[in-house]
């Protein structure tokens, strides 16, 4: 009888109060929503929102979503919170004091709208916990950015209508490679060339899938450059300047493949060739590595005849170089002479240029035919270019009118790496002598620290990973920037501390672990912290042996009586839990405690 009189009051509260004004009405649940407009003028109104509890208990409301009809937006609301949740979706939190509902008594959330474009509010859609008794499909949008090795996938513009939790799949190429998970993001390692990637949103009834194309391009191809040198009908070929992405240091190419444009091939960093007749052809490298292939092509003339020598025209004229750090609050400017050859080779030869700048430094030799130069002296310099195109040479002389910067600083720097630590010093002197010398690195390792000290500097720095790296050191006074430079190579060293996660016992949805560190040095560990995090949702209820803090991630820290841990010793600490999927999971420990 009583479901009878529940069923018939709902009704008449339909019928009679719905009819009043009433303009969406939706159950779900144990609540009826009902939107109502209390006042209305041209350009808006107010309007509530009847949260109703059809069951026969209290219940909790904590959203309602309202999607309304273009043109119309809520500028204020009382009885619940109010924010912009999404395109025309509006949602509606219930503050603590309305948010428990009894059974057959209603909350009410009332807000203020205004109307742009005349649209009819009684089109609006309620959802949330005043859910639609036909639930929507979400929507699967994401976005990607490549990095490296690993491509990030961030699905965060995703959407339920109806306000529902979603779950994230992702797929490459058919394959399962993350999910279901409740994180919008992801970071796999992708490899190179062209993948469809697909994620799948799930509210845990409907879905919708989004599949989009997307080239990984690292590691790079290796470049290809050469350089010509033509004698009569042969050609001698130099293939030296390629070179391969994959290592800053060492040569990774493994095969140089010639098509000399005559129907004929070769192979080699460096060959020559002889043509059967004078005339115009195109040559092409092709360069290999681990990862791919680069090419690079050059047309040359090709004559019986003696070889002709380049042309030369030299053109120069001063600037000035600024360079200003706002972080750092420091600047330098430099008054530099920028020359070029402005030369020609007839047959397409590859030149070399050699540089005297006339004021006794150090002759200059480039494949690229110019020069910049910031003299010390302010005067007149007598430049002289030679050139070359292998059989010819050709030199030309010209006075410039110099503008001085005084003499740059000179410095020394010198790293040494132990694991994947880097020590370094940086010592600086200025001829000048009455310009204080600045030096700082940005540095390239984990934490990008920057170290300033005038004449010297020793500093140390952790990288996040093995592998070649670079150091770089600038030497400033007010006129120069002189960069400092070393390559080291960074291998991992035996961690001085391990960790180990495990779980001892799981029932239901329960489950009880310890962590373990132990030390594996000679020197005793004072003091240890671990920190690891749960990807199903899994969380911690109670720890003991270890001060615990934090959700996402967790930290555990020792004791006083429980920090010290003698060569060859471990220490654990134990805690409960409980678990975010079907089964205990084993999340990654990490912190410098743990060698990671």
């Amino acid at each position: 009888m009583r479901i009878y009189n529940k069923i018939n009051e709902y009704w008449y509260k339909f019928f009679v109060v719905g009819t009043f004004c009433a303009v969406s009405t939706i159950s779900y649940a144990n609540f009826n929503c009902e939107l109502s407009i209390s006042n209305e003028w041209t350009s808006g109104g107010t309007a509530n929102l009847s949260i109703h509890n059809n069951g026969f208990e209290a219940a909790t409301w904590a959203t309602i979503l309202a999607e309304f009809p273009e043109g119309i937006t809520v500028s204020s609301s009382w009885g619940a919170t109010s924010v912009v949740a999404g395109n025309q979706l509006h949602q509606f939190s219930a503050e603590n004091w309305n948010a428990s509902v009894a059974a057959d008594a209603v909350a009410t959330v009332g807000f203020q709208y205004s109307n742009v474009s005349g649209a009819d509010i009684a089109t609006a859609q309620l959802s949330g916990d005043c859910k639609n008794t036909e639930n929507r499909p979400p929507v699967a949008l994401f976005t990607t950015t490549l990095s490296g090795y690993t491509i990030m996938l961030d699905a965060g513009s995703s959407s339920d209508p109806d306000g529902d939790t979603l779950t994230y799949t992702w797929y490459l190429d058919g394959e399962l490679i993350i999910g279901p998970s409740t994180s919008p993001t992801g970071r796999p390692t992708v490899s190179k060339g062209t993948h469809d990637i697909a994620l799948v949103v799930s509210d845990g009834e409907l879905t919708d899938e989004l599949t989009l194309t997307r080239t990984q391009i690292y590691p790079y191809n290796p470049t290809a450059k050469f350089r010509v040198a033509t004698n009569g009908l042969t050609v001698e070929l130099d293939a030296s300047e390629s070179f391969s992405r994959l290592s800053q240091t060492v040569n990774k190419i493994n095969a140089y493949e010639w098509d000399f444009g005559d129907g004929n091939t070769g192979a080699g960093e460096f060959t020559n060739h002889t043509y059967e007749a004078s005339g115009d052809y195109t040559i092409s490298l092709t360069v290999v590595d681990d990862q791919g292939s680069g090419t690079a092509t050059r047309d040359i003339s090709i004559s019986s005849g003696p070889n002709t020598p380049p042309t030369v025209n030299i053109q120069c004229e001063t600037g000035i170089l600024y360079a200003d750090n706002f972080e750092l609050n420091f600047g330098y400017s430099t008054y530099q002479m920028s020359c070029g050859a402005g030369a020609e080779d007839a047959e397409g030869d590859s030149l070399t240029y050699t540089w005297d700048l006339g004021d006794g430094s150090a002759a200059y030799t480039t494949l690229y035919g110019g020069f910049i130069h910031a003299y010390a002296e302010s005067g007149t310099h007598t430049i002289t270019l030679t050139v070359s195109d292998g059989v010819n040479i050709v030199t030309e002389s010209k006075d410039i009118e110099a503008v001085g910067n005084g003499y740059p600083p000179v410095g020394e720097l010198n790293c040494v790496a132990d694991g994947l630590v880097v020590t370094c010093k940086a010592t600086a002197t200025d001829a000048d002598g009455n310009v204080p010398t600045l030096l700082y690195t940005i540095g390239g390792g984990a934490y990008g620290a920057i170290y300033t000290g005038a004449g010297e500097i020793e500093y140390s720095e952790h990288f996040k990973e093995a592998g070649e790296v670079r150091i770089v050191v600038y030497v400033l006074d007010s006129n120069y920037g002189v960069q400092l430079s070393q390559w080291l190579t960074l291998e991992e060293s035996a961690p001085a501390t391990s960790c180990e996660y495990v779980v001892a016992s799981s029932w239901g949805e329960q489950f009880q672990g310890s962590i373990t560190i132990t030390n594996n040095s000679d020197e005793v560990v004072n003091g240890w912290d671990v920190t690891w995090e749960y990807t199903d949702g899994s969380t911690i209820t109670n720890v003991w042996n270890a001060n615990l803090s934090g959700t996402k991630p967790y930290n555990a820290a020792s004791f006083d009586w429980n920090a010290s841990i003698q060569p060859g010793e471990s220490v654990s600490f134990g805690f409960n839990g409980a678990n975010g999927g079907d089964t205990a999971s084993v999340p990654v420990l990490s912190g410098v405690i743990c060698g990671k």
